[in-house]
C-alpha cells in the first residue's frame, strides 16, 4: 500500500491541470515518465484515502470505481468497487 500515496499525488498533479488540454507528462515511482494526451476523464481510486483526496480536489464526479473500502465521503455516488487485493477487471474502466 506504500505506492498508493505518489499514485494520488500523481492523480492529484494530473487533476490539477484538468483546466488545460494540452498533453500532461508525470514521473512515475520508477521514475518514467508518463504521458496523456489530454487530462484523465476516467479514474479508479484503489486506495479510501485516495477517494477522499480526489473528492477534496473536485475530481469526485470522474470517478469511475472506487476501493470496496472506500465509505467517504457519503455523497460520492454508486461507482463499481474493486478490490485492491485480488485480481479486477479493468475492461469495464476502459468502455
Amino acid at each position: 500500500m506504500r505506492a498508493a500515496a505518489p499514485f494520488g499525488l500523481a492523480v492529484l498533479a494530473l487533476l490539477s491541470s484538468a483546466a488545460a488540454h494540452a498533453a500532461i507528462t508525470v514521473q512515475d515511482d520508477l521514475g518514467q515518465n508518463v504521458t496523456l494526451a489530454q487530462p484523465a476523464q476516467r479514474i479508479v481510486s484503489l486506495a479510501p484515502h485516495v477517494t477522499e483526496l480526489l473528492y477534496a480536489a473536485g475530481a469526485g464526479a470522474r470517478l469511475v470505481g472506487v476501493s470496496n473500502h472506500s465509505d467517504y465521503p457519503r455523497q460520492r455516488p454508486a461507482c463499481p468497487p474493486w478490490a485492491a487485493t485480488t485480481r479486477s477487471t479493468w475492461s469495464a474502466s476502459s468502455a
